[in-house]
C-alpha cells in the first residue's frame, strides 16, 4: 500500500525459499497477488533461483530482473498504477532477499538495509486534543463531533443492506450482458421461471412508463434491442431469496448478434467514435507563439480509469404502499432527486407519489451521482410487478461491472517554451472515454478542458475537449 497503516494492499506477496546446508537453493516460490486478476506465481523468479547461491550479490539482480520482465503490466489494467505495482513487486523481492540473508547469515548484507527494512511494531495510538472554550454558544473552537459518528464507529449506523425485511420481502438479481456491443435476439426466461421461489422475469417490455433516462435522455433502463456494454442488464429476476433470484439469472438464456465493438478512447478517437459536443479554451496565436517558440515539444498522455470503490455497493430498497401507484424508495445514492424523477417516469405515476429516502451512504465519490438512480428504478420496478418489497443489493463485482468508473483521458499536445523554461503556448486535444452514453461525461470534461493548464499562465492556448 501507499501507507504502512489504515490502507488498502496495492499488491500482496507470498514467498518460500528452501536452501541446503550448503546455501544452495533446491526449491522457490514467489506469488503476488494485486498483479493478475487471481494471485500469480512468478515461475521464471523461481526458476532463476532454483540451483544458486542464496547471498550471492548477483543473484540479487537476476531476480529482480526476472520479477519485472514477468509481472509487466499495461496502462489499461484495472486499478491503474501499473508502473507503480510492477516496482512493488521488485522491491518485495528485493526486501525478502535481504531480510533473509540476514538471517541466515549469508551475503554480505549491510546493516543499515537490514534495519531500515525491518518492520516497526507500532504501540496503539493516542491522542488529547485541547480547545479554549470561547462561549457556550460558540461553534469555532468548539470540538464538534459527526452527527453519525458514534453509531459509525459502534457499528450501529444503518446502511441499505442493514435494513431489516419490509414484510413478505422479495429479492432481484440482474442478467448482465455478456458482450460489449450486440443486438438482443432472444430473452429466453422458462428455465428461470421454473425454478423454486422465482416470481417473475421482467424485461423492457415490462416497463410501464418511460424505458428512457439519464441527463441527456439517450440511455434505456432495460435495452430494447441493443446492449452497449459488458454488465449492462438485460432482464431482472425476482425471487423470495437472493440466493434463489441469482441462480435463476444464470438460468435466463439469451440469444446475441455481436456487433463490432470499441474499447478504447484511442480507438475512439482513430475511427471518429465521438459525440458532437466539444469544449474549448482558446487565448492568443498559437501558430505564432509556437513558431517563436525556442523549443517546441510534441507527445501523447495516456491517464487510465479509477475505480470509485465506495465501501457500500449500490443497492436499494422499493416498498410499495399500496394505492395510487406510491412508492418508498430506500436507496444509497448521491441523487435522491434524481431518483424520485426517474423512478415515476418509469412506473407511469407522478413524482409526488415517490418517496426517495437517503440516509446515509457508505461512500459515492461521484460515482452514486447517476448510476445509482438505475439501480433503485430497477428495484421499484419489480415493487410494482409483485406488489412486495423488493431489495436490490450489488455484489461488488456486479457493481464494477455495470456502474462505470472515472473517465480514462487520452491526450495529444504541443507545448512552446523559451529556453529558460518558460510556458509560451500550448496546442491539445483531449478525449475522455465517456462510454456509449453522455451521462456526466460532459461535465468532467468541461473540468479536464478548464483545469489542464494547472497554475500555469498559457500566452496562447488551443485546447479543445471532445468525449
Amino acid at each position: 500500500a501507499k501507507r504502512k497503516d489504515d490502507d488498502i494492499a496495492i499488491v500482496t506477496c507470498a514467498m518460500r525459499v528452501r536452501v541446503d546446508d550448503a546455501g544452495r537453493v533446491e526449491e522457490a516460490a514467489y506469488a503476488f497477488g494485486g498483479m493478475a486478476p487471481t494471485t500469480v506465481l512468478a515461475k521464471s523468479v523461481g526458476a532463476a533461483s532454483v540451483g544458486t547461491t542464496w547471498g550471492d550479490a548477483a543473484l540479487l539482480g537476476q531476480l529482480v530482473a526476472a520479477c519485472h520482465a514477468e509481472l509487466q503490466l499495461p496502462y489499461t489494467v484495472p486499478g491503474g498504477m501499473a508502473e507503480y505495482r510492477t516496482a512493488l513487486a521488485c522491491s518485495f523481492v528485493r526486501k525478502f532477499w535481504t531480510l533473509s540473508c540476514a538471517a541466515l547469515g549469508s551475503g554480505d548484507i549491510e546493516p543499515q538495509i537490514v534495519s531500515e527494512m525491518e518492520e516497526d511494531e507500532r504501540t496503539v495510538s493516542h491522542g488529547q486534543q485541547a480547545y479554549e472554550r470561547v462561549s457556550d454558544r460558540a461553534i469555532v473552537g468548539h470540538g464538534v463531533a459527526h452527527v453519525s459518528a458514534l453509531q459509525q464507529t459502534t457499528g450501529e449506523a444503518r446502511y441499505i443492506d442493514d435494513m431489516p425485511a419490509v414484510g413478505a420481502e422479495l429479492h432481484m438479481a440482474l442478467v448482465p450482458s455478456a458482450h460489449p456491443h450486440a443486438h438482443v435476439l432472444k430473452v429466453d426466461s422458462a428455465e428461470a421461471l421454473a425454478m423454486a421461489g422465482v416470481k417473475c422475469v421482467l424485461t423492457h417490455e415490462d416497463v410501464p412508463g418511460s424505458n428512457i433516462w439519464n441527463i441527456f435522455h439517450d440511455e434505456e433502463l432495460l435495452p430494447s434491442r441493443t446492449v452497449h456494454h459488458v454488465g449492462q442488464p438485460v432482464a431482472l429476476v425476482v425471487a423470495a431469496t437472493q440466493r434463489q433470484a441469482q441462480a435463476a439469472a444464470q438460468r435466463v438464456h439469451i440469444t446475441y448478434e455481436v456487433l463490432p465493438a470499441v474499447l478504447t478512447v484511442r480507438d475512439a478517437v482513430a475511427q471518429g467514435a465521438l459525440f458532437a459536443e466539444e469544449r474549448k479554451l482558446v487565448r492568443g496565436d498559437v501558430d505564432a507563439a509556437l513558431a517563436a517558440s525556442d523549443v517546441t515539444l510534441s507527445g501523447t498522455s495516456y491517464c487510465g480509469a479509477q475505480e470509485h470503490f465506495y465501501l457500500e455497493t449500490m443497492g436499494a430498497v422499493a416498498v410499495p404502499k399500496g394505492e395510487n401507484g406510491e412508492m418508498d424508495l430506500y436507496a444509497s445514492t448521491q441523487n435522491p432527486t434524481e431518483a424520485q424523477m426517474v423512478c415515476a417516469e418509469a412506473l407511469g405515476v407522478p413524482a409526488a407519489r415517490i418517496v426517495c429516502h437517503v440516509k446515509r451512504m457508505g461512500g459515492g465519490f461521484g460515482g452514486k451521482e447517476s448510476r445509482a438512480v438505475l439501480v433503485s428504478t430497477l428495484a421499484a420496478l419489480g415493487a410494482q410487478h409483485t406488489g412486495q418489497a423488493v431489495r436490490l443489493v450489488l455484489d461488488r463485482d456486479v457493481d464494477m461491472q455495470m456502474s462505470g468508473q472515472r473517465h480514462p483521458f487520452y491526450a495529444t499536445w504541443t507545448v512552446g517554451a523559451t529556453r529558460t523554461g518558460e510556458l509560451r503556448a500550448l496546442r491539445m486535444r483531449l478525449y475522455s472515454n465517456g462510454g456509449f452514453s453522455h451521462d456526466l461525461s460532459m461535465g468532467v470534461l468541461e473540468r479536464a478542458v478548464s483545469h489542464v493548464d494547472n497554475c500555469y499562465r498559457l500566452g496562447a492556448a488551443d485546447i479543445v475537449g471532445r468525449v
